[in-house]
């Protein structure tokens, strides 16, 4: 495997310059885009319970020592989709119907994390596919996660970012690609995770809530406009929009 495909976890060379996509609150995407800092999380904070669930659970030696994963705390990710225009995932992520869609490509996404990694980027910087499964296979997958091929104690880094790569089939509706960062710097002990990036070159695309009024649109475009993107970056969501239609009638 190449040094740089290193990286990438269940992606094709193929789609490194495919689209992502992420909807923000608009405070949390101004907040990113004043302080020029990307935040990642622990998994902890998400929502579903599942999440990490392999590092989250206490494992039993053959000794019948019992025992927890000690670096499940240095493990952060950021979620983005494949998935351009949703319903669900304006609704779910934007429930005030304010919040911004903002579009970048998985190798910008890497690239990111990978020019601001200080210490062990070959071992801390990670982007994969998540894949989707039935509740009993991710237990089943609990159950065996401390024989050999569980990856828990992979030194390359790549076995541990996995693990935040499975999810319940049930939010399979969210094609998710996952940034992940796994720290190792031993004082390192917050729930976040941010690092320096520029956010135009981050970012090409920022398009508002379909369901947000015109006026309003009009004044956060202007807003946008005088942080550096140019008026093509900047537009509102068609997904509510009716196309102009014209019906012909026969015979009149």
């Amino acid at each position: 495997m190449s040094p740089a495909r290193h990286h990438y976890l269940g992606i094709d060379e193929s789609d490194l310059d495919r689209e992502v996509y992420r909807i923000f609150s608009l405070q949390r995407l101004l907040e990113l885009l004043r302080s020029e800092r990307n935040t990642l999380v622990r998994p902890s904070l998400w929502d579903d319970p599942f999440e990490n669930y392999v590092l989250s659970a206490v494992e039993r030696l053959k000794s019948d020592e019992r025992f927890s994963i000690g670096f499940k705390d240095k493990l952060y990710g950021q979620c983005w989709t494949l998935d351009r225009d949703s319903d669900a995932m304006w609704r779910i992520y934007s429930p005030d119907r304010q919040g911004v869609r903002v579009r970048s490509t998985i190798r910008r996404l890497l690239e990111s994390l990978l020019d601001t990694s200080k210490s062990y980027p070959e071992l801390s910087c990670f982007i994969g596919k998540v894949s989707y499964l039935p509740q009993y296979k991710l237990v089943q997958m609990l159950n065996d996660a401390g024989g050999s091929g569980s990856g828990i104690l992979d030194p390359s880094g790549r076995g541990q970012a996995r693990t935040l790569l499975v999810k319940r089939e049930e939010f399979s509706h969210e094609k998710e690609i996952r940034l992940i960062h796994f720290s190792h710097e031993d004082d390192y002990s917050s729930e976040i995770y941010q690092y320096p990036i520029n956010p135009t070159k981050l970012i090409d695309e920022v398009a508002f809530d379909p369901r947000l009024s015109e006026e309003m649109v009009d004044l956060f475009s202007d807003f946008f406009y005088g942080l550096g993107f140019s008026k093509r970056q900047v537009r509102q969501s068609p997904l509510y929009k009716l196309p102009d239609l014209e019906v012909k009638l026969r015979g009149v």
